[in-house]
């Protein structure tokens, strides 16, 4: 891991006890007694609604016959809950948001591990969740790389300046992940992804309340995507991919099954049905995965 990139200063003396961390928005402090029972933590799911993430550690203590399952006390932001070494987590609804949940579990993962870099960089961090793209709606995108919508890694402003983040990907778990689930019968796409701060300005949909290029322009611009490898658009994977390079970890997936083809329109029209059909897919991806680790 990138030792000097990570916040040991202050990490290490809320690990020694010399100061009390309080993680807001997850609802917990760092001497609360949750820590000690998560302590066998191997893995992060980050979902966007708190709708997935319970019926997600439902299904995963059903998976091992064990239905214990800790729920976090505070969830009017983000919801987060524990069961046989896997944290399920909210994220909410685009990167400034996901930048607060993902800056909170970094730091419980690190108090969790007792500052133990050996045991912080095995764990596994895996975002899940539907996308538009540029491929048929019901296919599962794994993403190699986060883009911005002006094609570019992601990006923050610090102190009045670009700062750059790696948002690539690590190929092994990509390759890992698609042979887990290669006799599933999902059609499994590897690509980039482009993560926009906006569902409809930012994406160049036509049929917000405010638009700002026209029907010309957003078919150029989605077909340079196309062009450039892109294969699916959300608002999410760039920043987690940047963050965790950041800290150097070196096994993290984001998987995302598109609902519609951005080529072909903007309207998501799929029925209820067909949208839990396919929403489905991207979770199947990630337990053949967890299957095999």
């Amino acid at each position: 891991m990138n030792i000097e990139n990570i916040n040991k200063s202050y990490l290490d003396k809320v690990v020694n006890k010399q100061i009390i961390d309080h993680l807001y928005h997850i609802g917990i402090s760092s001497n609360d007694k949750i820590l000690d029972d998560i302590r066998d933590i191997r893995a992060v799911v980050l979902a966007g609604s708190t709708h997935r993430v319970e019926r997600m550690v439902e299904v995963w203590a059903e998976k091992h016959k064990d239905k214990n399952i800790i729920k976090f006390p505070k969830d009017e932001r983000f919801s987060c809950f524990y069961s046989n070494g896997v944290l399920f987590s909210s994220h909410g609804m685009g990167m400034p948001s996901m930048s607060i949940a993902m800056q909170e579990i970094m730091k419980l993962v690190y108090l969790i591990k007792k500052g133990k870099i050996e045991e912080i960089e095995k764990i596994f961090w895996c975002r899940v969740g539907t996308s538009g793209g540029m491929v048929e709606p019901g296919s599962v995108v794994i993403t190699t790389e986060g883009l911005l919508p002006d094609f570019k890694p992601y990006r923050m402003i610090i102190l009045g300046k670009e700062t750059y983040f790696n948002s690539t990907y690590p190929k092994k778990s990509i390759e890992q992940i698609i042979k887990a689930s290669e006799n599933s019968g999902i059609k499994i796409i590897e690509g980039k992804t482009i993560g926009a701060n906006s569902f409809y300005l930012e994406q160049n949909r036509l049929d917000g309340a405010i638009v700002l290029c026209k029907e010309s322009e957003k078919m150029e611009w989605l077909k340079k995507a196309e062009s450039l490898g892109v294969r699916n658009i959300e608002m999410e994977t760039p920043l987690m991919s940047g963050f965790l390079n950041h800290w150097g970890f070196s096994d993290f997936a984001a998987i995302c099954c598109v609902l519609v083809n951005r080529l072909k329109g903007d309207q998501v029209n799929a029925t209820h049905e067909e949208l839990e059909h396919h929403s489905m897919k991207a979770e199947t991806v990630l337990w053949n995965y967890l299957k095999t680790r």
